[in-house]
């Protein structure tokens, strides 16, 4: 595309697994990924954020914090900062495992684990985006539009 020419939708690194899982890695994250041929895909975060579209055998994310899994045909984003980790469910669901208990995310829900392992009260998301499509970048010069 040209320079000039407004937008530029950008592409977002990612993993597709075996079933068609996939991950969307975002900017400055590390993780670490294995894929066990008869068991759902497990996923270290160890640092930064990530985007997960589970298929058919889920898939596990692990962080200091707890375990985040999200079940089979679920799409969640799961991100770790120094507070903890903040999960989003967009679609599906995901059930969340820390050292305090554990707890069942359903559709646009957010939970949280603080540092210390506790369990945040689930929320629902207030706002919920419809464009750009999650993940795609858009460039643009001057005013964006609504």
């Amino acid at each position: 595309m040209a320079a000039n020419s407004g937008v530029y939708v950008g592409n977002v690194p990612h993993v597709t697994f075996r079933d068609g899982s996939r991950l969307e890695i975002d900017e400055n994250s590390l993780v670490v990924l294995e894929a066990p041929p008869e068991a759902a895909p497990r996923v270290g975060l160890k640092k930064g954020s990530l985007s997960g579209l589970a298929r058919t055998q889920g898939i596990d994310i692990e962080s200091e914090t707890g375990r985040t899994s999200l079940a089979g045909n679920s799409e969640a984003r799961v991100g770790l900062d120094k507070h903890g980790a903040r999960g989003e469910v967009y679609a599906g669901q995901a059930k969340v495992v820390a050292s305090a208990g554990e707890q069942t995310l359903g559709a646009n829900q957010i939970g949280s684990v603080g540092s210390d392992g506790q369990l945040g009260a689930p929320t629902s998301a207030a706002v919920h985006l419809q464009l750009p499509a999650r993940n795609e970048r858009l460039f643009y010069r001057g005013t964006p539009g609504p």
